[in-house]
């Protein structure tokens, strides 16, 4: 039984965070053959099960990423896990594909619309040039912040079709782990947000529910003695469960928010591989996670404090 419309009320966001726990708070290691072999399987044959959007874009551009390539994508964002190379790679590999006579020109030839003209071309690298710079610099402002910039067991993937009801005691469970991947702690939760931007009836999960879930994951996390959580990232969750005010809760939840402006990226870069070069929601999503960006760097900076306040309030 899906959740439905506005299910994400402060009951559920609880439940989400907890659930959201379990799984970040799981062990690892069993990633380190994957990563490993990522190298090998993505440039030598063009597919790496944990590199699932590069792969997509290689193949629309025609050949296995470059040594080059991956050593660019990884000296930019590899510190923070497969989620973010996945995006960088396949936004390297996009701008490939725009080379005349492959990829997109090809396909759209193929059902009987005119290729790619220079200035779709121009327009479409610059923006895959912003996408990688946008994905760095968001996972950039996540440096330091001891709870959601741990790399931990993520979905990447945690919309609210995957997302269920037990019928038999109306617990949530999540589905779809079918690309699970290290990621920055701050993905997961920040997708159920980001969805909200594509669903402009329903409104942005109010701070009281983002707070609460918040507060819910941190005290799971600071619970779970199955993990070796380290000292800060432990410190960090006893503070935000126990403190009576909202000064640390607040602090996740503007790191939500920078999770929001990478899962944007993301749909972006998908949406170029489902629906092509000319389709407006892509561009969208990388106008939300230009802005978000923008306002999230001055809020950083301590210069915006009333722009930190509304982006608390409204998301």
């Amino acid at each position: 039984d899906g959740p439905g419309p506005g299910w994400l009320d402060p009951g559920s966001a609880v439940e989400l965070g907890r659930l959201v726990a379990a799984l970040h708070t799981m062990h690892d290691g069993w990633f380190d053959i994957y990563e490993v072999l990522a190298q090998r399987d993505l440039c030598d044959t063009g597919y790496c099960e944990v590199l699932q959007l590069w792969s997509s874009a290689s193949k629309l551009a025609g050949a296995p990423p470059s040594a080059a390539e991956w050593k660019q994508a990884m000296n930019a964002v590899g510190q923070y896990g497969h989620f973010a190379v996945d995006i960088y790679g396949a936004a390297l590999a996009l701008e490939r594909s725009l080379n005349l006579g492959s990829g997109w020109s090809e396909r759209l030839e193929a059902t009987g619309a005119r290729p790619l003209q220079p200035r779709e071309r121009e327009q479409l690298c610059s923006a895959l040039v912003a996408a990688r710079g946008f994905i760095a610099e968001a996972c950039g402002l996540l440096d330091g912040r001891s709870l959601l910039a741990r790399i931990v067991v993520g979905h990447c993937d945690l919309h609210a079709l995957n997302i269920l009801r037990r019928e038999s005691d109306g617990s949530l469970a999540m589905i779809g782990l079918d690309a699970p991947r290290r990621a920055l702690a701050a993905v997961d939760l920040s997708h159920c947000l980001s969805l909200f931007v594509l669903e402009p009836e329903l409104p942005y999960p109010s701070l009281q529910t983002r707070r609460a879930m918040m507060r819910a994951y941190a005290a799971a996390v600071g619970r779970d003695a199955s993990q070796q959580v380290d000292s800060a990232a432990s410190n960090a969750a006893t503070a935000v469960a126990s403190e009576k005010d909202n000064e640390w809760v607040d602090e996740l939840v503007l790191d939500l928010e920078k999770g929001v402006a990478l899962n944007a990226v993301f749909g972006a870069i998908a949406g170029y591989l489902t629906l092509g070069p000319r389709q407006r929601t892509s561009w969208g999503l990388l106008g939300v996670a230009s802005r978000a960006i923008g306002a999230l760097r001055s809020v950083a900076a301590g210069t915006a404090p009333n722009l930190r306040a509304r982006l608390l309030r409204d998301g």
